[in-house]
């Protein structure tokens, strides 16, 4: 019988968040610091209220020409909210969520992550990135498995 995966056999928990009123540079810095590309935007109450993403960051004219790297410089980047480019109705999903549910929906709606709520309170976030390491994990413990390591002789040879 096969188990069934939930969502919080995979999830991140207690993501890095930002408000709403912090600036975009603010939202880089975090995910730069990070290494992460999703951060749930949460009201000073904490409820949720969006998802920025870097790909947000990237859409509103903070590109340089030249490269592919927020510049500090920017008046975009220093002026504008994440209540700007925030997506504010989010896909959420909870912790007992099956995994293959929140696949079709990330699928479904071509986002990177799903913020995952216990009720009101945002416990973790379920990103791509989380099932491509659960597929590798998955395929060097089968590799593992397949390893043969010889007996030891008992007359030393």
């Amino acid at each position: 019988m096969a188990i069934s995966l939930i969502v919080s056999d995979l999830m991140s928990r207690a993501p890095r968040t930002i408000r709403p009123d912090a600036t975009v540079l603010d939202a880089y810095a975090i995910m730069t610091e990070s290494a992460i590309r999703h951060l749930p935007v949460v009201s000073f109450g904490g409820e949720l209220v969006g998802v920025v993403t870097h790909r947000d960051l990237l859409t509103g004219d903070v590109c340089t020409r030249d490269q592919s790297l927020l510049s500090e410089e920017s008046e975009f980047v220093r002026d504008t909210l994440v209540a700007e480019v925030m997506t504010a109705s989010c896909e959420v999903v909870s912790p007992e969520t099956e995994l293959s549910e929140a696949a079709t929906i990330l699928i479904a709606n071509k986002i990177g992550c799903l913020p995952v709520m216990d009720g009101e309170e945002l416990i973790g976030i379920l990103t791509e990135s989380d099932f491509v390491r659960y597929v590798l994990e998955e395929e060097i413990e089968a590799a593992e498995e397949r390893i043969v390591v010889p007996r030891n002789n008992p007359a030393g040879h």
